[in-house]
């Protein structure tokens, strides 16, 4: 009886091996098929890219932009990337819209953000280097006029530099030490080594003295490097943004053709730059919202 189970069971193991082989095959196929013909839309949509130079996956963002983004390591967008790039741009010009993106971490939640505002600016002005003879002081004028355009809020001074490294892939400065198109605001000593028209009344040498703005200051270095672009994104932590609108403020309230004396020039350029924010800023960006609102 013994050996009888044991055939029977050899029999029966054998035959369920046989009939399971059987009904997982046709998915098995089904799902060979499918490989397959994600395999060949894969290939389909690489062709039809080269046909559409200007397409980026689904996304018109020109044929400038799609080169950069896949040198840069992007080889086609996220779903995140795709919905905020059509939503925002489809809106653009209605005022005053607010945005709320959710997705998993590694979703590509940055880009998804920055790409509507860098492939919507004048691409002329991206070339990778301009000649400081052909940058007057009026073409000066007109870069600063771009200055901060869009304010982003982060938790932490990691994330504004890891933000920053996103948009240099992009679009790397001329200058190695410039911030270019992406600045970050730094908080720190607010002395500085100047050399005043009061102070060389007194001594030749430049004397350390308080800087009442810090924040511009570091700005005004941005905006007068000749061989680079403004900073159209402003990026720190809730705290320096707090700083730069006490000095923005402070700053607005000095009247450069006032004849008061104690209004040095210094003073009248923090004055213009301090007014130019104001009238840059569109857009405010809170990045990990729920870390900055805990």
């Amino acid at each position: 009886n013994t050996n009888n189970d044991n055939d029977n069971n050899d029999n029966f193991d054998i035959t369920t091996y046989q009939q399971a082989r059987q009904i997982l095959r046709p998915f098995e196929e089904e799902e060979e098929q499918q490989q397959q013909q994600k395999h060949d839309d894969d290939m389909n949509d690489e062709n039809d890219d080269d046909d559409k130079p200007f397409l980026w996956g689904n996304l018109s963002v020109g044929p400038v932009w799609k080169s950069r983004l896949i040198q840069a390591g992007y080889s086609r967008p996220t779903p995140i990337q795709s919905q905020t790039f059509t939503t925002v741009l489809h809106n653009k010009s209605t005022k005053r819209q607010n945005y709320v993106l959710a997705a998993p971490t590694g979703s590509g939640k940055s880009l998804a953000y920055l790409l509507p505002f860098l492939t919507t600016m004048d691409v002329s002005s991206m070339s990778s280097s301009l000649s400081s003879k052909s940058k007057s002081k009026n073409n000066h004028h007109q870069e600063a006029t771009t200055t901060g355009t869009v304010w982003i809020v982060t938790p932490t001074m990691e994330l504004a530099c890891q933000l920053q490294r996103v948009v240099h892939r992009l679009i790397p400065p001329c200058n190695p030490n410039s911030s270019g198109l992406f600045h970050v605001l730094k908080s720190g000593s607010t002395t500085t080594t100047t050399t005043t028209s009061s102070a060389r009344k007194e001594i030749d040498d430049a004397s350390t003295t308080i800087d009442p703005f810090p924040l511009l200051s570091q700005l005004m270095d941005a905006t007068t490097d000749s061989n680079d672009r403004s900073p159209l994104f402003l990026a720190g932590t809730p705290k320096v943004f707090l700083q730069l609108r006490k000095e923005i403020k402070k700053a607005v309230a000095y009247h450069p053709r006032s004849k008061n004396s104690n209004i040095n020039h210094d003073d009248k350029k923090y004055h213009h730059l301090a007014m130019s924010l104001r009238r840059n800023l569109q857009t405010v960006v809170l990045d990990e919202a729920d870390r900055l609102l805990q």
